[in-house]
């Protein structure tokens, strides 16, 4: 394919078969260096004991589930990002809905007009941030149970073929 292509550079079946035997070759270098590896180094590798679906199920926390296919650094972004996303959302839903029954107290112990400027302080900037941020606690949660399955199946699919996974400590 690589003299076709120095005959004729614009053919696109030649060009197209040439990378197809290229990623080939590739691939196949890539698996007889790891299985190289596994022999030479057996106790930097290990049978792959991790499931797809238990890699999801771990997403019910997001980052979880990057945390359980050794994804460290995209884990704890995740559960980073959930978790002051989640802070915040309870922050203000907490003190609206406190100041809300306050408001509609009648214990004199209570601050009812304090509350009532709170609950009257939330106005549309307030409530459309609450919406974006429970959207994007939602997306961050869907994302990281459909990766985690994603990538776990993909990591499976590699240590199918080879037979071993990379170890943690590489």
């Amino acid at each position: 394919y690589h003299r076709a292509l120095e005959i004729e550079p614009s053919n696109a079946d030649a060009e197209e078969k040439y990378a197809a035997a290229v990623l080939r070759i590739e691939s196949t270098t890539r698996r007889v260096e790891r299985m190289a590896e596994a022999v030479d180094s057996p106790d930097e590798y290990s049978a792959f004991r991790r499931n797809p679906v238990s890699a999801a199920f771990w997403s019910v926390i997001p980052g979880f589930g990057q945390l359980y296919n050794h994804e460290y650094e995209k884990g704890l972004a995740m559960l980073g990002a959930a978790m002051l996303l989640m802070a915040w959302l309870l922050s203000k839903l907490l003190s609206y809905s406190g100041a809300s029954l306050i408001a509609g107290a009648r214990n004199p112990r209570l601050d009812p007009e304090r509350a009532r400027e709170v609950v009257e302080g939330y106005g549309a900037l307030d409530w459309t941030l609450i919406v974006l941020a429970i959207v994007a606690y939602l997306a961050i949660w869907v994302f990281s149970v459909f990766d985690a399955y994603r990538v776990c199946a993909e990591q499976s699919r590699e240590a199918d073929d080879l037979g071993v996974e990379l170890g943690a400590g590489r």
